[in-house]
């Protein structure tokens, strides 16, 4: 009878928690469209263009036999190094290069197809689950405070921090490391032996890895769209509140991390102070990309906690990092103030680029990728020739 009125009690708060929100919903009608239509401006202009290509080629290579040279080639170092089996290679690659959440979908697709365990699934999900390199040097970096020279300082900060979590954080929890792959390491095994022997044709894992880009990239828009609208309902509150400007603009990078390294590289305050609250921002990420880290490991059982806590120590070791940098380097200094002083022809100059880069390497990637397959299909004709050969002979 207790369960019963505990039960009656959620749906209940549920019924309430429904109607607030319709109800703030309807109060903000034209501020929530203002920050809907900001938040897709904001994807479109920033968040889009520098994940598009790294997200397809990820998607590319979980689909190919890529991994397997990878682990090859950096496995033995990067197991030594962060404690991990060797064949997590693939995670760490694409969560440091490749940028959210494909890290978190990498550690997903290995535990699902049962070549780590739940232990080093976790290890991995602290320190592979970061900022893609060129979303920090260019949209952050370059769109926002100007300056090239702060991208890299963030990414340089954003890196160490998360291989420093990555060292001690994995010898903190340490467990047997798994060198080859096993069978039965978890419960979707079976499904993953059974589709073994399964092999997609290029045009397959071309079509499968874009409409699997264009999902994420949808469940990304979305998560920025919610994230970015309770945040504005909660401005409302704080500006009447007379809450301060800083602390406004912290609180948003809290829930959302490109906005909120806008509203930071817009405050009139000290440059280095800037700088460290947004290297904070990107070390924690957010709650929104927090959130759609978790939305792609919550199949497996793994608890949010195995994400927020590391990432919250992340963005501390991060600010830190900046500051100590700033301090020992001139990064600041009299030549790069003026540049920041020449914004828009700096942001044209830069922009321009970035397009061309961009350009550039999906182009690269998808012929490499191309060239990989074509490469493969041959070696492997020229096997199945030799093994016939070979049996003919002996006939």
């Amino acid at each position: 009878m207790k369960q019963f009125h505990i039960y009656k009690l959620k749906e209940l708060l549920k019924l309430v928690l429904f109607i607030i929100t319709l109800f703030i919903l309807l109060i903000f009608s034209k501020e929530n469209l203002d920050s809907v239509k900001s938040s897709i401006h904001l994807f479109l202009q920033s968040v889009f263009p520098s994940l598009f290509p790294f997200i397809l080629f990820t998607n590319v290579i979980l689909n190919t036999n890529i991994t397997n040279l990878l682990d090859k080639l950096l496995g033995k170092s990067l197991s030594y190094l962060f404690h991990i089996p060797k064949n997590s290679s693939i995670a760490i690659i694409t969560g440091f290069l490749c940028g959210f959440p494909m890290g978190a979908k990498s550690v997903a697709t290995l535990f699902s197809e049962g070549k780590i365990d739940n232990v080093s699934a976790k290890k991995l999900l602290t320190f592979v689950n970061n900022c893609n390199p060129s979303f920090i040097i260019s949209t952050i970096g370059i769109s926002m405070f100007y300056n090239i020279k702060v991208g890299i300082l963030l990414l340089i900060s954003h890196y160490l921090s998360a291989m420093i979590i990555g060292i001690t954080y994995t010898r903190l929890n340490s467990s047997v490391i798994i060198h080859e792959k096993k069978e039965f390491l978890n419960s979707f095994d079976e499904k993953s032996i059974k589709n073994k022997g399964k092999k997609d044709s290029f045009f397959n894992i071309i079509k499968k890895s874009i409409s699997n880009t264009f999902i994420s990239l949808g469940t990304i828009l979305g998560f920025i769209i919610i994230f970015n609208l309770l945040f504005h309902i909660i401005n409302i509150y704080l500006i009447k509140l007379n809450v301060p400007e800083t602390i406004r603009s912290t609180i948003s990078c809290l829930f959302e991390v490109t906005k909120g390294c806008h509203d930071i590289s817009s405050l009139n305050i000290d440059i280095t102070l800037k700088v460290v609250l947004a290297s904070f921002g990107l070390g924690f990420s957010g709650l929104c990309i927090i959130s759609q880290i978790y939305s792609t490991i919550s199949d497996f059982h793994f608890k949010i906690s195995d994400i927020l806590i590391p990432k919250f120590i992340q963005g501390i070791i991060s600010g830190c990092i900046t500051y100590i940098l700033i301090k020992f380097t001139n990064i600041f200094d009299s030549s790069t103030l003026n540049v920041f002083n020449n914004t828009d022809a700096y942001y044209l100059y830069y922009l321009n680029k970035i397009k061309n880069a961009y350009l550039t390497s999906t182009i690269i990637i998808v012929l490499a990728l191309m060239l990989y397959l074509i490469l493969e299909n041959i070696h492997k004709k020229s096997s199945h020739k030799t093994t016939l050969l070979k049996k003919g002979g002996k006939l």
